[in-house]
């Protein structure tokens, strides 16, 4: 009761909500990798507290989740409720941004026939609203889904008893290294494409090419979009965030012709788009490009 008592003196802060956030996702992270088992686990009593804030409980929930890894999903939504639940509270309560947000959350952990259905109902409400932005993002969303994906169950992504992932986390990050991988053994053949179903179509690798040529790298998230920019990688995963990799060769194996030596990838910069995006499906492309300033010539003086 005192917590309460303190917080609600505090909603008019700007960074309320935010506070809100933090606070569960630290117990979300401690309680759902937790390798003992719980006696008493506080994750229901924080999402009650938040629960006692109608105005940024599905907010800060959702916000949280798109944060978090993808395997802590289940976990979350096993205390808080179903997705799908949520996601008409929001719609009912006229929230329609929390409402999208919900849509990546359903695309993940249900089939996409769902997320066509529920993406179709918050487009009606927003025509009816004359959100016209949020009109467009959801137009895009429906037409990325692929047809093929409409009847297609989703992998399981199980948590155990104790809190602590199980298959979903190999099977996750395996596709997300697998998606990486091939995108920079294939970086001189061109770019990937992918749906939003998040299966990744990448174009193959050569078959020339061994393993002995390719760097893995671990993303926090599925990967949706990849692109190559000279000797840089960037990449957008299901987090909202937008990382820049530099791929270089060992300085001795340079110009060396038909050298086979692994690429050095490493992160140069990480940017969180997720106030800039309704969600990450809704991100057709991502690129790098090289900007140049000229001087402008000043005319001659006597």
């Amino acid at each position: 009761y005192h917590a309460w008592e303190v917080a609600s003196t505090c909603t008019n802060l700007p960074h309320f909500p935010h506070a809100l956030e933090l606070l569960l996702h630290q117990v979300l992270e401690e309680e759902a990798t937790s390798k003992e088992p719980l006696p008493d686990s506080l994750l229901p009593r924080v999402l009650d507290f938040i629960r006692e804030f109608p105005v940024h409980h599905l907010q800060t929930v959702v916000q949280c989740a798109r944060k978090t890894e993808l395997p802590l999903w289940r976990f979350l939504f096993s205390v808080a409720g179903s997705p799908s639940v949520l996601f008409t509270q929001a719609l009912t309560a006229n929230q329609l941004d929390t409402a999208a947000s919900y849509l990546i959350i359903l695309q993940n952990l249900e089939s996409a026939s769902v997320s066509r259905t529920h993406a179709t109902r918050l487009l009606d409400a927003t025509l009816e609203a004359g959100n016209w932005y949020l009109c467009k993002d959801l137009i895009r969303f429906l037409g990325a889904i692929d047809p093929t994906d409409l009847d297609s169950p989703k992998p399981s992504c199980s948590v155990s008893s104790s809190g602590a992932t199980t298959g979903g986390t190999a099977a996750g990050a395996g596709a997300t290294a697998t998606a990486t991988t091939a995108a920079v053994g294939a970086a001189g053949a061109g770019g990937s494409s992918t749906k939003v179903g998040f299966s990744h179509a990448t174009q193959p690798v050569s078959p020339t090419c061994v393993d002995e040529d390719l760097s893995v790298i671990k993303q926090p998230a599925q990967v949706l979009l990849l692109n190559i920019y000279s000797d840089m990688l960037v990449a957008l995963t299901a987090d909202c965030h937008i990382t820049v990799y530099h791929l270089s060769l060992p300085s001795d194996a340079r110009g060396a012709a038909g050298d086979s030596s692994p690429v050095s990838v490493n992160r140069v910069q990480e940017v969180d788009i997720s106030g800039l995006a309704v969600h990450p499906a809704c991100v057709v492309s991502i690129a790098l490009t090289s900007l140049r300033t000229e001087s402008p010539k000043l005319p001659h003086q006597t």
